[in-house]
């Protein structure tokens, strides 16, 4: 996709605009921990990179906040079916975070049952596994060019993309480009990607799906690096993918603001939120149920919808760009509960709406009778 018609393809509603998330703060500071530990064992022998980002150690803690993160995601967002992809910085990592993640999956399956016949013996049935229960752990596939066949890849492709059977994918060179999937819409980047690679990797999960406003990307490629400056270096390598030499210098564009949310566009989202939001009991779902249920403005209900559904985009996001009292409040709220939320504003507005189309039918129905009082009808016989 030439950049110069991405802003376009957002605007008409083709493809999403992108927020980039930091790795949150605790799981970020075991996982540097975990990392200078290593390192420094590297600066003394010859150690390659890849032992680090291999290890068990890291392995395991890396997974474990993949695995939080994206089932924290979905409860924000209210949806189950929403998936992720981790784009592994070698293919031995991507097996060994794979493994990790079906050990858990084993872990919690459900055992075989035992059945007593009549004559005393016992026949073992299969427990049925049920794919949408919400305490099942993560289903997880790994697409690599040496493993599996090329049918088993397909079908694991097939279970991601159709049946949503696998919750999340791990890759290395495979499936960043050309792979659509709308319900992706959490990318994992263990590694880094320039230029057109980059471009190509963040905009899978830039597909509309379900409402979503945005498709999210959470970068741990260079744990040691600040936020700041991992978006300075995704400014530097998504803008020399531009084509000045086909649009011209006059028509050249920023396509790092094209693909990702502007800063200044997430704080005055956050500053809308904390003006309409936490005007009300945002932190018990009972109460702010009751105080919107005497509201009969719907202009207002609407401006808290818009507000709730940016606090489901921007409440991990408050860590990095907030204040320290945006902070705060967003600390209070209990960022899980905003579909409740949501839903209850939307029933409220529902109320509204039928008592408008009521009345509406109403005066309808005067007009009418209004306008047959001054008809007179005569049947000839």
């Amino acid at each position: 996709m030439h950049t110069y018609y991405y802003d376009k393809s957002i605007a008409d509603g083709y493809t999403l605009k992108i927020i980039r998330e930091d790795i949150e703060t605790s799981y970020k500071e075991r996982l540097s921990d975990v990392y200078d530990k290593l390192e420094t064992l590297v600066q003394k022998k010859d150690i390659r990179k890849s032992e680090i980002i291999e290890h068990p150690s890291y392995v395991n803690e890396l997974a474990r906040y993949i695995m939080t993160d994206l089932k924290e995601f979905r409860k924000i967002q209210g949806d189950d079916t929403l998936g992720g992809m981790v784009i592994c910085e070698t293919s031995e990592q991507a097996r060994r975070l794979y493994d990790v993640f079906q050990e858990e999956w084993q872990k919690y399956q459900p055992k075989p049952i035992k059945i007593k016949l009549s004559d005393g013996s016992y026949v073992v049935g299969e427990p049925e596994v049920d794919y949408k229960s919400k305490y099942r752990p993560l289903k997880a596939g790994i697409i690599l060019h040496d493993t599996d066949d090329k049918e088993t890849r397909k079908q694991i492709v097939k279970d991601f993309k159709k049946n949503m059977t696998v919750d999340i994918l791990f890759v290395f060179n495979m499936l960043l480009t050309g792979f659509d999937a709308p319900r992706l819409k959490r990318l994992y980047f263990g590694r880094k990607l320039k230029d057109h690679n980059l471009l190509q990797a963040i905009t899978r999960v830039n597909r509309p799906y379900l409402g979503m406003r945005y498709g999210f990307v959470i970068d741990f490629a260079d744990i040691k690096r600040n936020f700041k400056e991992t978006n300075e270096a995704y400014l530097q390598e998504l803008n020399r993918f531009n084509d000045v030499d086909e649009a011209g210098e006059s028509a050249a564009t920023d396509t790092f603001t094209q693909v990702i949310e502007d800063k200044e566009e997430i704080l005055n989202q956050m500053k809308k939120v904390r003006q309409t939001l936490f005007n009300y009991t945002y932190d018990n779902a009972e109460e702010f149920s009751s105080e919107i249920s005497t509201e009969e403005d719907k202009a207002v209900l609407l401006d808290l919808k818009q507000a709730l559904e940016s606090a489901k985009n921007m409440a991990n996001i408050v860590r990095t760009f907030g204040d320290d009292e945006m902070k705060e409040q967003f600390a209070k709220l209990e960022i899980t509960k905003l579909p409740q939320l949501l839903s209850e504003v939307q029933r409220r507005i529902s109320i509204i709406n039928q008592k408008e189309a009521f009345n509406a039918n109403e005066e309808t129905k005067t007009l009418i009778n209004e306008a047959m009082m001054d008809i007179e009808f005569t049947f000839p016989k």
